[in-house]
């Protein structure tokens, strides 16, 4: 068993390999989803590449931490309701950012599924007339 890093985004992976690569130290990657990719290396290392190692982690860390605390807080976040259509097929709806979130917070999971159905429904097959008269 070797000495494992974690990184969320492969760019990070990437620029960690490349410098394990340019101290010769050969690395194996795994995919680990959700958590990222985890890269292993020997653990016969001496304190000082292993300390030179660590540092350039430590980096790399904080940038993704920076990266992360930058990024638009609602561009992960997104709520999806399958529907199925009238000949079978089914579609995901996307409902991004706050309002997915303030719908998941207030509604359980069969009444949103119940809104967007009423919704596209109702979308699809208009009605005319006034709303207080009752659908034909």
């Amino acid at each position: 068993m070797g000495i494992q890093f974690i990184f969320f985004a492969p760019s990070f992976r990437l620029r960690f390999l490349g410098f394990l690569d340019a101290l010769g130290i050969p690395a194996t990657t795994q995919e680990q989803q959700p958590e990222g990719y985890v890269v292993e290396i020997p653990d016969d290392l001496t304190d000082e590449v292993y300390d030179r190692i660590e540092h350039e982690y430590n980096t790399i860390v904080e940038a993704q931490i920076t990266m992360a605390n930058h990024a638009d807080e609602n561009a992960f976040q997104v709520l999806g309701v399958t529907l199925s259509g009238e000949h079978g097929d089914e579609r995901l709806i996307r409902i991004e950012g706050p309002l997915g979130r303030r719908l998941s917070q207030h509604f359980t999971p069969e009444e949103i599924h119940e809104l967007v159905s009423l919704i596209i429904h109702s979308y699809t097959t208009p009605q005319s007339g006034p709303l207080c008269l009752p659908e034909a």
